[in-house]
């Protein structure tokens, strides 16, 4: 008898996966050359926290020289903000994958259903 569901969250009930992914690049937009050692960087070290992958990303860019900053936690901070800003309005908007919405009205009838996901609780 099953007592209990856990549904994944990202790309599961909803496409978000990629804006996860995609956010990293997204924050560092404005910043030169920033790209291309994120991509890198996501490939070869898939499914870390945003903390600590921002935290790696900002000092491989200030190792390579492309940006440079005083305080690497409050700048982490910072742009540890605007990831959690940028990915929480983009999931809002993203697209239900087709069938959960239905799976979760029809399971909650005679189910507990549970979101297991890595997302800090706040957000």
């Amino acid at each position: 008898m099953i007592k209990v569901i856990v549904f994944d969250f990202d790309d599961t009930l909803v496409m978000s996966e990629h804006i996860k992914q995609t956010g990293f690049i997204e924050i560092f937009s404005n910043v030169e050359g920033a790209a291309a050692v994120i991509r890198d960087y996501i490939i070869n070290n898939p499914g870390q926290p945003r903390y600590q992958a921002i935290e790696n990303i900002l000092r491989e860019l200030s190792k390579r020289g492309i940006l440079n900053f005083n305080n690497l936690k409050e700048t982490c901070a910072e742009y540890v903000g605007k990831y959690s800003r940028f990915t929480e309005t983009a999931v809002i908007k993203a697209k239900i994958v087709p069938g959960a919405e239905k799976a979760l009205n029809n399971l909650s009838r005679t189910q507990i259903l549970f979101i297991n996901s890595a997302t800090p609780q706040a957000s």
